[in-house]
């Protein structure tokens, strides 16, 4: 009408969800299968992009259509299929084998308070703390350690519940000679993950010299066949405050120096929300003497337009003129009484 209008934006549909959840469209299938983490607080990430409201005839005035007679209907919203998965956040995993020392180092890195006990698998949870710095928190977690390479239980359950970590420290404590058997168990648990195939994870690894301390000098000048092989080392005591410190220390300017998850999540949300956009190439088809035109944006016209009105069938012409469209249709060999068929309407090759 003469006041420009356009047609409403549809109503935003919001679902929230828990930090740590992962959105997972399409279908492996479909070939288009997409995941997305929703790390922090208060991230959003479009889905689902909903139609847009169609243009008004202001569209189609020009010097030569004073009185425009064509309009354009709303879009169509996307139907995508939506899976959600709920994983547990985490910054630094702190793995390695039974009575390792993994709930000794967690305390004195963190805010954790672990069960500490001497005897092997009291940890059975993930049990969590905090690194507190002037400017970030960061997340540190020990996971439960495997019993044999071939865990199926609930340690392996709970290191797949969570995402990849930033860190990973593996535990080894060189105070006893199954060092060998201990690696194989690290192993296992960076296999069952997915984080060795990870290029964002970061191993380390933490030598518990225990009461021998010739054994774990001896120990970091060997080659491990382990998956941790060739990354930084730290020696540790438990109850050496300074050396706790040193790790600590490290693992806040490593944390420092990665991207910060503002950053990705906004990354992420672009990768999602990027604007379509409306000028698809139109393609004509040809059925027996009918000529169908596909083609979004004339489709949503087409939908609005009354063909019996002279016209409004007119000026329909004249846009598909200016688009191009009745070139390429005269390129399939039309002829006079052919019928054109475009969003579901019918229109005769004159």
């Amino acid at each position: 009408g003469s006041q420009g209008r356009t047609g409403k934006k549809g109503t935003t549909i919001e679902l929230k969800v828990p930090v740590g959840t992962k959105i997972i469209t399409g279908s492996e299938e479909g070939g288009h299968k997409k995941e997305l983490h929703l790390k922090t607080a208060n991230q959003s990430a479009i889905v689902a992009q909903g139609g847009r409201g169609g243009r008004g005839n202001l569209l189609f005035k020009s010097s030569t259509n004073q009185e425009p007679l064509l309009s354009e209907a709303g879009e169509e919203g996307e139907l995508v299929q939506m899976k959600l998965e709920r994983k547990e956040y985490v910054d630094i995993a702190i793995i390695g084998a039974p009575n390792s020392g993994k709930s000794s180092l967690l305390a004195a890195l963190s805010s954790g308070n672990p069960r500490i006990a001497p005897y092997p698998f009291t940890t059975r949870t993930l049990e969590k703390g905090t690194i507190d710095t002037n400017l970030t928190q960061i997340l540190i977690a020990e996971y439960p350690s495997y019993a044999s390479p071939t865990e199926k239980g609930e340690p392996k359950d709970i290191l797949c519940s969570t995402n990849t970590p930033a860190i990973c420290i593996a535990v080894i404590d060189c105070g006893k000679r199954d060092i060998p058997e201990q690696l194989r168990l690290i192993d296992a648990q960076i296999q069952d993950s997915g984080w060795g195939a990870n290029k964002n994870t970061l191993f380390l690894r933490v030598l518990n010299r225990g009461d021998n301390k010739e054994q774990a000098n001896a120990y970091v000048q060997e080659d491990d066949p382990g998956e941790v092989t060739s990354t930084k080392s730290f020696f540790w005591t438990q109850g050496d405050f300074s050396e706790a410190d040193i790790i600590r220390q490290e693992l806040i300017k490593i944390a420092g120096e990665l991207p910060t998850e503002r950053q990705e999540a906004t990354d992420d949300n672009q990768s999602h929300s990027a604007n379509r956009p409306r000028g698809i190439p139109f393609r004509i088809t040809r059925e027996g003497n009918q000529i169908h035109i596909i083609d979004k944006g004339f489709e949503r016209i087409a939908k609005l337009a009354d063909m019996n009105d002279g016209r409004i069938a007119a000026q329909l012409w004249k846009e598909l003129t200016k688009a191009g469209i009745t070139k390429a249709i005269k390129k399939t060999g039309i002829k006079s009484g052919d019928m054109i068929v475009l969003g579901g309407k019918q229109l005769t090759w004159e």
